[in-house]
């Protein structure tokens, strides 16, 4: 399996059932984080996705014997408490510990979810940003439209470029552009690098295949610009459902910088120590 097939199985597609009974979609994906020392599973999405949800839902695929079965799923009741806002409200990311959800819900018949997470080692750091320029290509893996293979429980990727310099804080904030299809549903979408292809290291032209590249998370999709039908550009939560059917994503994304999702370490840790 490559690169990229295992990152079909790093995301997970968000169903949100919310208090006026509208049912809306979006993008949630797995991260290892150290919270206390402790290796956790986390699944991140922002925070607009599950605000003001009355339930949640997420669809895992599974595996048996460690050979995933291709269309066997697991839907998951989650409860929308056990979100935990990013501790700044200014950050669109919230987390879920699915290190214990997954315990529960896996069964003793063998059957196993099958997710492939980012690593901690995954996450750009600031520093890793200044190392990428405007042009450079970029993906993004999710359920745009709300859309999934559901024969197959697969996402859609996506391509594009760094439509800014990443390392620059867009607005004053912790985030940057993305010249890139964003659409309804695409909210929590990772966007990383992968470096493959040709490459100059030392002078040296070297070829990275599909199977050695290595990958970079880069951040998570949160919002688009959208032109309306009186021709105004606005800022629009990508969540699944607008409203407006007259508005018009112009391709320009923005996107929160991942390593905002390292915050959650102590976010966790304290409310750890706290309930100890």
């Amino acid at each position: 399996m490559n690169i990229c097939e295992k990152l079909a199985f790093a995301t997970t597609q968000i169903i949100i059932q919310r208090m006026d009974r509208v049912i809306s979609r979006g993008t949630g994906f797995f991260v290892r984080l150290l919270v206390a020392g402790k290796e956790e599973l986390l699944l991140i999405t922002n925070r607009h996705v599950v605000e003001n949800a009355l339930q949640t839902k997420i669809i895992i695929s599974l595996q048996r014997e460690n050979k995933v079965e291709v269309g066997h799923t697991q839907t998951i009741d989650m409860l929308a408490a056990k979100w935990i806002g990013h501790p700044d409200p200014k950050i669109d990311l919230c987390c879920c510990v699915a290190t214990e959800l997954r315990a529960i819900c896996e069964n003793s018949d063998g059957v196993r979810w099958f997710v492939s997470p980012f690593e901690r080692n995954q996450i750009a750091t600031q520093s890793d940003l200044k190392e990428y320029a405007p042009t450079d290509e970029v993906f993004m893996v999710g359920y745009p439209d709300g859309f999934r293979d559901e024969q197959n429980n697969q996402p859609f990727f996506r391509r594009g470029i760094l439509a800014g310099i990443p390392s620059l804080n867009y607005r004053g904030q912790e985030q940057f552009v993305v010249d890139m299809p964003v659409y309804p549903g695409s909210s929590g979408s990772p966007v990383f690098g992968i470096s493959r292809g040709l490459h100059v290291e030392d002078d040296d032209i070297v070829f990275i295949s599909h199977h050695e590249g290595d990958v970079k998370l880069l951040g998570v999709i949160s919002a688009t610009y959208m032109h309306t039908s009186e021709g105004k550009l606005t800022v629009v939560p990508v969540g699944a459902m607008l409203g407006t059917e007259t508005s018009i994503p112009n391709s320009l994304g923005i996107v929160i910088k991942a390593h905002k999702i390292l915050d959650f370490e102590k976010t966790l840790a304290d409310l750890k120590a706290t309930v100890e």
